[in-house]
């Protein structure tokens, strides 16, 4: 949005416009002085009003706990201008909406868990409206406390694995390992080391994240699932 500054400005009189004006009327001075009549005088001789973000900040959570995010975060740009409304020449929904676009909010941390800190960080184009309006904003401080996650519910994974040895029946020691998981969650893979194992050997089944980036504790948490351990090792019978 473009914003335009208008200042009042008086010409000083002299004897000779007063002089030339007598008697007279004159179209061009009436329209000049509707037009000043109509301008916004910007008053700059008032201290700017000092503002803290801090006042105005939104903060949400939303998630489960280990990879919450943040939620309904920015500046109640709406009741800083109400509050303000003096020093923004008004609280008109054109004034508002000319503050708002002036932040730009981003957050600095994201897979979230309760107890963390977190700092909402603003661009630098809040500092336009030190120009446009009689206001001094500091956005210093805007640090949060991350609280409120769903807790996970701790489980064993392999309570619901079953594992069995299949013999081959060609007259070795030899076992076809396979593995089935009964519980179901959605992000988690798995797998297991040996198809095919001695009597007596070990096998080791893990489980593993199936989202890029992600932990496996983090893929478990996406149903809600904290793990007390991701791989296992069994001795092949």
């Amino acid at each position: 949005m473009n914003t335009f500054k208008l200042i009042k400005t008086i010409a000083p009189l002299t004897c000779c416009v007063m002089l030339g004006s007598c008697g007279s009327t004159n179209n061009s001075d009436e329209n000049n002085d509707n037009n000043t009549s109509s301008q916004t005088l910007k008053d700059t001789s008032a201290p700017k009003v000092k503002i803290n973000l801090k006042d105005y900040a939104l903060m949400g959570f939303k998630g489960y706990d280990t990879i919450g995010d943040p939620s309904n975060y920015g500046i109640d740009t709406e009741k800083m201008v109400q509050d303000n409304s003096e020093a923004f020449g008004g609280s008109t929904p054109a004034i508002i909406s000319d503050v708002s676009e002036c932040f730009d909010i981003s957050i600095d941390k994201h897979l979230l868990s309760n107890g963390d800190v977190i700092h909402m960080l603003v661009g630098d184009r809040y500092k336009e409206l030190s120009d446009k309006y009689n206001v001094d904003i500091n956005a210093d401080g805007l640090e949060f406390t991350v609280s409120g996650l769903t807790e996970l519910q701790e489980i064993d994974p392999f309570d619901s694995a079953e594992v069995t040895f299949t013999d081959p029946l060609d007259g070795t020691q030899s076992r076809i390992c396979s593995f089935n998981i009964m519980g179901c969650y959605k992000w988690v893979d798995c797998n297991i080391d040996k198809g095919v194992a001695n009597i007596g050997d070990t096998v080791k089944i893990t489980f593993t994240s199936a989202l890029e980036g992600r932990t496996v504790e983090q893929a478990f948490a996406e149903d809600g699932f904290k793990p007390t351990q991701t791989e296992k090792e069994y001795i092949v019978e």
